[in-house]
């Protein structure tokens, strides 16, 4: 078990060693892309939440 278990890391390092630079590209890319998502909904929430507040001071004008 432990022999598997060693074997598994070993080939995990070396498969990192050689494909660690694509996956922080990749991760980079994704973390730019989950970033950009969450600021995009963070303010399309404002606009909402500036819409609401909008009509409800017309409600309140009527």
């Amino acid at each position: 078990m432990k022999a598997q278990l060693l074997r598994h890391a070993k080939d995990a390092a070396a498969g990192l060693k050689s494909g660690h630079r694509q996956i922080l590209k990749g991760s980079a890319i994704m973390m730019i892309r989950s970033l950009f998502l969450i600021s995009w909904r963070a303010a399309g929430i404002e606009q909402e939440a500036q819409g609401a507040s909008r009509s409800a001071g017309h409600v309140e004008q009527h």
